[in-house]
């Protein structure tokens, strides 16, 4: 484990404390059962007609428990972004009528973008590290694929777990020589998820649901050469879900395999687990076959 000295040192010196943001964004006074719902559309594509459905349902559910439904646009996947898909989003929730309750101007929750919360972000990274659930990683691109080579040739699960999470429990020395050589690095969490367990929670829709814990030490926080420095999707809808202070995540299914993690994080984190809801998604016939309505390969999809 890493000293709080060095764990500090890697973070801007006037980083607020956890306490600061708690204060900032304090529970909400709400009647009883009503419900904070959020949509958090990613400007990486225009906006799929399968995001105005999941929309709407956050705007019905929130609106029918005298709740709050917002949107949070999840700008985190820099290099993935295209120009242009922001705004179309706006014009979208105009004509479908599915725009926030509250925004930059009328809400005090924001920003309601998440590339502009990154020292929300970083307090919650530095915690973490402090306490031992996060760790530096310097592992390179090169060597990430050649983990991965190896891992298929063996018939080993694919991902950072294990032996194969060589900085996991790296002496602080080596942590230390490769900070001062000014090597690119990571934050990757400390899984606790480690024994091949398997965990159980209640879907809002589905019911009780049991899945394998995760196991993989994911990446939270990316790497330190890059000019805006971000969390990944992971860290950040944690964060931001409990400082908005949703009580209600609607969102596809395809993240039902997501939710040991996210678990793991809000735990770490000391945050409440929120409540998921997942939608099944919206299908194509493709032949002799359905599958996902595809934002990128199926034109039909774009709310345009």
């Amino acid at each position: 484990m890493l000293s709080q000295d060095l764990v500090d040192s890697l973070f801007p010196a006037d980083l607020p404390e956890p306490e600061y943001w708690e204060n900032r964004y304090p529970p909400r006074d709400l009647p009883a059962g009503a419900e904070v719902t959020r949509f958090a559309p990613s400007p990486t594509g225009w906006l799929h007609i399968g995001g105005v459905f999941t929309a709407g349902v956050d705007q019905d559910v929130a609106h029918q428990s005298k709740g709050v439904y917002l949107v949070r646009i999840e700008d985190t996947d820099q290099a993935r972004f295209e120009e242009g898909a922001a705004s179309q989003f706006g014009a979208a929730f105009d004509y479908f009528g599915i725009g926030p309750d509250e925004d930059e101007e009328t809400g005090g929750y924001g920003p309601y973008t998440q590339s502009e919360r990154g020292q929300i972000y970083l307090t919650y990274v530095r915690e973490l590290m402090r306490q031992g659930k996060a760790y530096p990683c310097f592992e390179t691109k090169e060597q990430a694929e050649a983990r991965a080579a190896r891992q298929r040739a063996s018939g080993a699960l694919p991902g950072y777990y294990g032996e194969w999470a060589i900085w996991r429990d790296a002496p602080a020395e080596q942590v230390d020589q490769r900070l001062a050589a000014g090597d690119p690095w990571v934050v990757r969490f400390r899984s606790p998820g480690v024994g091949g367990q398997r965990v159980s929670f209640t879907d809002a829709i589905r019911g009780e649901i049991t899945q394998d814990d995760n196991r993989n030490d994911v990446v939270v926080l990316k790497s330190s050469d890059q000019p805006l420095r971000l969390p990944t999707y992971h860290l950040a809808h944690a964060v931001d879900d409990h400082l908005m202070r949703i009580s209600l995540v609607i969102r596809g299914d395809e993240w039902l395999s997501s939710v040991p993690l996210h678990h793991q994080l809000f735990d770490a984190l000391g945050f409440p687990r929120v409540r998921y809801a997942h939608v099944a998604p919206l299908m194509k016939q493709d032949g002799g076959s359905r599958r996902k309505l595809s934002k990128r390969r199926d034109p039909e999809a774009s709310v345009a």
